[in-house]
């Protein structure tokens, strides 16, 4: 069985996308693949053409990684001319190299129908492909899934909602039971923790990954979404589904347990979620989940409460600085905060490290990223609400935040204040603050920082947190 890939869906895929897509690929050092004997010659011909040192960053095969590829305008350009100079080029080299990947492999890319993926499935599969050969995974590694949720919060609806996500498989002989739900923050995916996700599957941890409805393959008007209430019933749902996961295969497994990881806005999310859960504050009534051929099937409808709560960069709270108070502003503006802006990816001065910056840029390009100033609006309004409701409820289970001091977007002191108001509620035990030097806010992308909140994470999954 292969991945169903036909002339009339790549079409769809616009010209600059598909050739960032073919660019990607050509990343991957795939030499190997030439002398394949279950290859057609022209599967064989289309794996020789694929080569580099498979770092994940475009346009740098075998060479230094030039300043432009900084900026996803560039990138774009350089996409449209990648390959070949005409759609079929590009076409087949894609169909060439994912036919090569799934010989190699044995099996398809993906078991979940393209058709079930609610925005863009097709590019799914071809992004998927990449990150496998990055990560040395095979496709039963990484399960895909999509979620049908409804529910409300605090007594309100939320709007109905399909969320794609995956599940990172521990090696089964590494395993520890520990399955982490990881909450992308705003213009960010699933795909967006490549190296820390690859770090927690070393260690031990299944990951579950996915998209917000800001960004990437999950229904939503892409550059905003509704409400904190609706990203934190979001959250419940993915996490209920990963409940479901731990108890039939982990349930047996020596500390095996659920820990919510969110990074960002998803951090805000996150929060949101466990504090109005863990007060009774979230109902699921509807949540059906695609795995595979076999189609929809009903799942268990509530998330656990007193799960582990892990925060990277939170943002509770905007930092200070001219361009932030401006965006502030324009978050208010009707009309003006509808305006769907393309992305360029987190902006340098988000991240001060050059490899962070260049994945940052081209997964604005992958992904088709934009931003909606309302956003940020809807964020601040969102976290101020959540801080009214956990003055009556505070949010049990142990917490470990990770944060840069000099954070230029989320405002440290906001992490710093919430750290505060659990140890005052609760006691020291159980609460960690890590408070590193630097001023970034991105860190997953950073190859000299991912790890280091990584770290703390054991400590929270090792029940350490706010402990000696």
């Amino acid at each position: 069985m292969k991945t169903p890939i036909s002339g009339a869906g790549l079409r769809q895929i616009d010209r600059g996308t598909l050739g960032a897509l073919c660019a990607e690929l050509k990343d991957l050092n795939l030499a190997g693949l030439a002398g394949d004997p279950k290859l057609s010659p022209g599967e064989r011909a289309a794996a020789a053409q694929a080569h580099g040192n498979a770092n994940g960053v475009l346009f740098d095969e075998g060479k230094p990684t030039p300043g432009w590829a900084r900026n996803v305008v560039v990138q774009y350009g350089k996409a449209q001319a990648e390959v070949g100079r005409s759609r079929e080029d590009e076409e087949a080299f894609i169909r060439g190299v994912l036919g090569a990947l799934e010989a190699r492999w044995g099996q398809p890319v993906t078991r979940l129908p393209l058709s079930a993926v609610p925005k863009r499935g097709l590019e799914m599969a071809v992004r998927k492909a990449s990150l496998l050969t990055r990560l040395g995974l095979t496709p039963d590694r990484i399960e895909d899934f999509t979620l049908s949720a409804a529910g409300t919060v605090r007594g309100q609806a939320t709007r109905d909602q399909r969320i794609f996500g995956q599940r990172y498989k521990a090696a089964p002989e590494q395993a520890t039971g520990k399955v982490v739900v990881l909450s992308p923050g705003f213009q960010e995916t699933g795909r967006s923790f490549e190296l820390q996700v690859g770090e927690m599957l070393a260690r031990g941890y299944d990951v579950v990954t996915f998209d917000h409805p800001w960004a990437g393959h999950s229904d939503g008007a892409e550059g905003t979404f509704d409400s904190v209430e609706g990203l934190a019933r979001n959250v419940a749902a993915v996490t209920a589904w990963a409940e479901g996961v731990r108890a039939a295969e982990y349930a047996d497994k020596p500390g095996s347990e659920l820990i919510l990881f969110g990074n960002s806005m998803g951090g805000l999310a996150a929060l949101a979620a466990k504090a109005m859960n863990d007060a009774g504050a979230v109902q699921l009534t509807r949540l059906e989940a695609t795995t595979d051929e076999g189609g929809a099937k009903a799942v268990r409808a509530s998330m656990p409460k007193g799960v582990k709560l892990f925060l990277q960069a939170p943002f509770l709270d905007l930092a200070g600085g001219v361009l932030n108070k401006a965006l502030g502003l324009m978050g208010g503006v009707p009309v003006m905060n509808r305006l769907k802006l393309p992305s360029n990816g987190v902006a340098p001065k988000i991240t001060s490290d050059r490899d962070a910056q260049l994945h940052n840029a081209q997964e604005a390009l992958l992904e088709h990223l934009s931003a909606r100033p309302e956003a940020m609006r809807k964020g601040l309004d969102g976290s101020k609400r959540l801080q009214a409701f956990m003055d009556a409820h505070v949010p049990t289970g142990d917490v470990a935040i990770y944060h840069q001091r000099g954070d230029t977007l989320a405002k440290h002191e906001a992490s710093q204040a919430l750290a505060d108001f659990l140890r005052a509620r609760r006691g020291e035990a159980g609460v960690e603050l890590r408070s590193a030097e630097g001023v970034d806010h991105v860190v997953q992308n950073d190859p000299d920082v991912f790890r280091d909140p990584i770290n703390l994470l054991d400590r929270l999954a090792r029940g350490e947190a706010g402990r000696p």
